[in-house]
């Protein structure tokens, strides 16, 4: 039982984050002073727009491990309860063919 989401998002998620990171580096760092302002707020709305789709992204796939979770739990309850309902009539059967018929 491996609850896991789709892949394919987790690593865009990662890159996705990884980039704002990088972003935000680079604008502490490299570009401090070099954008006037208007290239500034681009590219924090950027920034803020990579962050956010990676947390979307994250809530996806939490939904998507939640969701399988569920169906699994499901799944494990059914064929419990089949596997109860057999060991029942299995008990029964025996216990009736098991006994004999009273002759008075």
């Amino acid at each position: 039982m491996t609850l896991t989401g789709n892949p394919k998002f987790r690593w865009l998620g990662v890159i996705t984050l990884g980039i704002a990171i990088l972003m935000l580096v680079a604008a502490e760092t490299v570009l401090e002073g070099k954008l006037g302002p208007l290239a500034l707020a681009i590219y924090w709305v950027i920034c803020m727009v990579l962050t956010a789709t990676s947390i979307l992204l994250a809530f996806a796939e939490a939904r998507a491990v939640q969701r399988k979770a569920r169906a699994e739990h499901h799944q494990l309850f059914d064929s419990t309860l089949r596997d109860i309902e057999r060991e029942a009539r299995q008990r029964a059967h025996s216990e009736s063919a098991g006994k004999s018929p009273d002759v008075s």
